[in-house]
């Protein structure tokens, strides 16, 4: 069980105790009363919706040892930390709790592919508790300081922390809660324009994770190759490629066998083989095979913990649904990952059977949204039969790039993820579902499920 104590805590994060820690310490933080154990720091955040302050007393009602807080409550009889802003505290206790640990901490941001390479990454080095890793992608202002604040300190060998921004200076304030040792650029591409501007503001941005103090050595995907410099910060980096030539690059190649990606890197002495497809899975394994390599993990043992290691849901997954194959890859888009996703799709379907894409819009582009939802639009070439369905602020752009490659199969354009069920009804063959998590794409798959149903009982 992990305990604070009151001295550590306060110096931690520079703050002061009002009412003086009743027990000898702290075990944990919730942001939620709902959640909250007994003995953890409840920590009362203000948000545009709510303050956490209004919940104090329900916090103590459920056993909080105490609160981080940014104006004291002495109505409330619960001991609280008080500190200028709530959030930048829990971060401090965060930097506090890390600078005390002796695990290697891989700091892991891009684009797209952080969430999966960062669990690939975990697994590869075992798993928690010796490899504590981000849950889920808590990467954010809150979500980093939790994940370092839940690690088992004692039993960690390694961390692998997420690291995921929207605007210019977030990744400044996670980078210095992380400090990291490693760090991994998945990739660069279209992603939070609105926010960062440009590609070369993407890079600057997220090159902030590889600028502090203990990083000593930096990884990054061939898509990072242009932007190389601002990343690496003036520290030693690999670049993991295969399609570029890079000096000093760590080569690999891949090559897709039924529901299967092969994979050979330079200098390791076999073949591995991850289950899925897609250039940019296949990047991302091959990066987290050579990091976990080169944190001494021996290639056996890659081996082996690979052949068990599944990506997330709604990451990339085949769903066999009656006479249909969902390719269900809608936990987030931008333009990067859906073109990929695109590719993957094209090469595993079937040749002959119907296709449907469902395309939700991709959020954040900024002044760069309609150039890029024409591009995705464009790099798909419709059959006879084919059937795209649009959702979504891009869906015009989008449908204008699919009207570019000619007039076969025809486009829907819906307002409601809902009016697509009826579309569905009865549908044979290869469905593809991507787009920004707030258009509720994995709906698709019940939709389908309830057809299926539906026939049964009617035969």
């Amino acid at each position: 069980m992990l305990e604070f104590e009151a001295q550590e805590l306060r110096d931690w994060c520079d703050g002061e105790w009002i009412k003086a820690l009743a027990g000898d310490c702290v075990r944990g933080f919730s942001f939620d009363t709902r959640t909250l154990n007994a003995g953890e720091m409840f920590v009362a955040l203000k948000t545009p919706k709510r303050d956490g302050h209004e919940f104090l007393q329900a916090a103590k009602d459920k056993g909080a040892a105490a609160a981080l807080v940014s104006s004291a409550h002495p109505a409330v009889d619960l001991p609280q930390l008080l500190v200028e802003d709530s959030l930048v505290g829990f971060g401090n206790l965060a930097r506090g709790y890390r600078e005390s640990a002796s695990a290697t901490m891989v700091g892991v941001t891009g684009s797209c592919g952080k969430t999966t390479f960062k669990d690939l990454l975990s697994c590869l080095l075992g798993g928690k508790p010796g490899a504590w890793s981000t849950e889920g992608n808590l990467n954010n202002r809150i979500g980093v300081p939790a994940t370092i604040l839940a690690m088992p300190i004692r039993e960690c060998r390694f961390a692998v922390v997420e690291a995921g921004i929207s605007e210019r200076g977030e990744m400044e304030h996670l980078a210095t809660i992380i400090d990291p040792d490693v760090v991994v650029f998945t990739s660069i591409g279209p992603a939070h324009l609105e926010g960062l501007g440009s590609l070369e503001g993407v890079a600057s941005e997220k090159g902030r994770l590889a600028s502090k103090n203990r990083t000593r050595r930096v990884y990054m995907s061939e898509s990072c190759q242009p932007f190389k410099d601002r990343l690496a910060g003036g520290f030693e980096y690999e670049i993991v490629a295969e399609g570029i030539d890079e000096k000093g690059a760590r080569k690999f190649t891949h090559t897709v066998v039924g529901d299967y990606t092969r994979i050979s890197i330079e200098g390791m002495d076999r073949e591995f083989e991850v289950r899925g497809g897609g250039s940019g899975l296949a990047s991302n394994v091959a990066m987290a095979l050579i990091a976990a390599s080169d944190l001494g993990v021996d290639a056996a043992e890659l081996e082996g913990r690979l052949r068990h290691w599944r990506p997330g849901e709604m990451r990339g997954e085949w769903k066999s649904i009656g006479s249909a194959r969902v390719y269900l890859d809608c936990y987030n888009a931008n333009p990067q990952s859906m073109l990929d996703a695109l590719e993957t799709f094209d090469r595993l379907s079937d040749g002959t059977a119907n296709r449907v894409f469902a395309l939700g819009s991709m959020e954040e582009l900024g002044d760069c949204s309609s150039e890029w939802h024409r591009r995705v639009g464009s790099s798909i070439t419709m059959r006879s039969g084919d059937l795209a369905v649009l959702i979504g602020d891009g869906a015009e752009a989008m449908k204008q790039g699919l009207e570019s490659n000619g007039d076969r199969g025809r486009i829907e354009w819906i307002s409601k993820i809902e009016e697509i069920q009826p579309i569905l009804s009865g549908f044979s063959g290869d469905v593809f579902v991507k787009g920004s998590r707030l258009h509720g794409l994995e709906k698709v798959v019940s939709y389908i499920a309830q057809s299926v149903e539906t026939e049964k009982v009617s035969c």
